[in-house]
């Protein structure tokens, strides 16, 4: 059986020509019969400054060792992303 466990951690966001950082919140799966876990979209993208443009962004966050990059979109309702 797997579990789920709501994440926080440290992203930066890059377009628009702006780069800054952020909080991301996901939820982290374990997988099942395994030590291995993976971040499940939808991510949530916190603290990011409110006078950031409409747009397309990078989000790069580290998960475990290595970095990974997510493309996410500010609009007037929100934030919204994609794997990548």
């Amino acid at each position: 059986m797997s579990h789920r466990k709501i994440v926080t951690f440290p992203g930066r966001l890059e377009g628009m020509g702006r780069t800054v950082d952020c909080i991301v919140g996901a939820v982290r799966v374990s997988l099942p019969n395994s030590s291995d876990s993976a971040l499940s979209p939808p991510f949530t993208i916190h603290q990011a400054p409110a006078d950031l443009p409409e747009g397309k962004y990078i989000l790069t966050y580290r998960d475990g060792l290595q970095a990974a990059q997510l493309e996410v979109q500010k609009s007037a309702v929100g934030w919204i992303s994609a794997r990548m």
